[in-house]
Order: structure tokens, then sequence, then C-alpha cells
């Protein structure tokens, strides 16, 4: 199926309509709740230009992240990677070669 853009009179000048984008969201099945949930909130807008979309994306699962990061125990975190590390550190000389 090949979608055409400019045919559809949702789509003007690059941008679609809040409502159109919120129900392009709620119904995709690549996006976990949390992300829709935000991708709709960052919105402030009536329109949104479809373009920003892999960027709003981006930011969105970034923030997710850094949000699980900081819910982690700086103890755990470290341990994990440290752990991580290890498995590299071939030689146990306790240095990892960066090539």
């Amino acid at each position: 199926m090949n979608y055409k853009f400019k045919e559809d009179p949702i789509f003007v000048n690059g941008k679609i309509s809040l409502d159109y984008y919120k129900k392009v969201i709620r119904d995709t099945k690549f996006l976990t709740p949390k992300e829709k949930n935000l991708l709709i909130r960052l919105q402030k807008g009536d329109e949104i230009k479809y373009s920003d979309f892999p960027y709003l994306l981006y930011k969105v699962r970034y923030e997710i992240a850094q949000s699980e990061m900081m819910d982690s125990q700086i103890d755990e975190l470290e341990a994990l990677i440290l752990k991580e590390f290890i498995k590299e550190d071939h030689h146990h000389f306790g240095v990892i070669n960066v090539i």
C-alpha cells in the first residue's frame, strides 16, 4: 500500500492536526503506553509537523531511559556496569582496550 500524503486533506503544508496525530499515536502497536502518553503530552499546538516525529520519539525514549536510570540505585547501576566491563577484560588486567 502506497500512501500519498499530499492527496489526503488531513495533511496540509507538512503538518497534521492534533486530533489526527493523537489517533495515529494511540492506534499504533509499535509504541509502549508510556511512549504514547509522553508523545501526546508534548504537543502544545493544534498542528504537528509530521517530519518532526523521529526527533519527538527520540526525545521521549531518552526521557524514559533517563527516568528509569534515576529509579535505579546508583550502587546497583555501578555493579551492573562493572560486571559488563569485566566480561570484556579478557586478560584480567583491569583495563579494557577501546578499538
